[in-house]
């Protein structure tokens, strides 16, 4: 049996309360994170000598067995969400969605030779607003509240900014609150049926992109990196996941599949993007922004050779 990579967490998000388990690569690129996987080619040599077409990273084993993993590198063309911000396009009417699960990706046979197509599993994505009520926007979640949300759980922590004490504003009653930048932020455990406009909505799709529970909890699992006032914890700039995006695309936005669906007081509806330094915020869906494929392979566990490093990358042998 090979040793546990390095960075790999067997322990903190697996089968943890009532979602999905799932073992996690956690931690700062500099401990040595070795989650490299090729896709694409069996020859390690060939995926080493083309990371741009074949080296991609592992966010995360299901205890089923199946790798989440996300391409190292982002694809050449950036691209808007959509040519017009003025309706609420959600993740199946998107441009990186039929991109991703068309020609540029997916159908893409130096990307994905269609003898490949078949080990990547097809899945229910999810995908919604962020907030509780959405003309509220900016306010903080932490990666194990985020990670319930987007799994789809009936009870979750909800962050909520209120502008006084009055209980019919907030809600519910908040479990707890602190105060941030002089608002006070709530956090409210959800226990009510879940309404139209809260629900995660899904498809059923081979390629996505990340969630930004993704992106938290390859730091920890109480990150928070929304911006606020422009100041995010500086740890989300140093973990593998910000680091990777940055190896060949330096300092570019990326989209994720969280939507906010409202309708901001700037104008136009916005999607969610992990910034170039590091934070994550919104952003206007017609912005030409950077994509990086997202997928589950199939169950591997007996074909994986390779240890994880840049050098010698697992590789799934046919």
């Amino acid at each position: 049996m090979q040793p546990k990579p390095k960075g790999l967490n067997l322990e903190t998000t697996s089968s943890s309360e009532d979602w999905t388990g799932m073992y996690r690569f956690q931690g700062q690129q500099e401990d040595g994170i070795e989650n490299y996987i090729c896709f694409g080619t069996s020859d390690s040599n060939e995926c080493t000598s083309n990371p741009s077409k074949y080296m991609y990273r592992i966010i995360g084993i299901e205890e089923s067995g199946r790798i989440k993993v996300i391409k190292k590198e982002a694809l050449e063309e950036n691209e808007q969400w959509h040519k017009s911000n003025l309706d609420n396009i959600t993740w199946p009417n998107s441009i990186p969605f039929n991109s991703l699960n068309g020609n540029d990706f997916l159908k893409n046979t130096e990307l994905v030779p269609p003898e490949w197509i078949d080990k990547i599993d097809n899945h229910n994505w999810l995908f919604g607003s962020m907030n509780h009520l959405h003309e509220v926007y900016g306010a903080k979640q932490s990666g194990v509240e985020v990670y319930k949300i987007e799994s789809g759980q009936k009870e979750a922590l909800w962050n909520e900014k209120a502008e006084n004490e009055n209980e019919e504003y907030k809600g519910v009653k908040a479990k707890s609150s602190t105060t941030t930048s002089g608002a006070i932020v709530y956090y409210i455990e959800h226990k009510e049926k879940w309404s139209e406009t809260e629900l995660p909505h899904n498809v059923d799709a081979k390629v996505g992109l990340i969630n930004l529970s993704d992106y938290y909890l390859s730091v920890s699992n109480e990150a928070n990196c929304n911006y606020d006032n422009n100041t995010y914890e500086n740890i989300c700039n140093t973990g593998w996941m910000h680091i990777t995006r940055n190896d060949n695309n330096s300092n570019k936005n990326e989209w994720t599949m969280t939507r906010f669906g409202f309708y901001s007081s700037s104008g136009g509806f916005p999607a969610y993007v992990v910034g170039g330094s590091g934070g994550t915020g919104f952003w206007n869906m017609t912005e030409t922004v950077s994509v990086r494929p997202v997928f589950y392979i199939k169950s591997t566990e007996e074909l994986l050779d390779g240890i994880g490093t840049t050098d010698e990358p697992f590789i799934i042998k046919f």
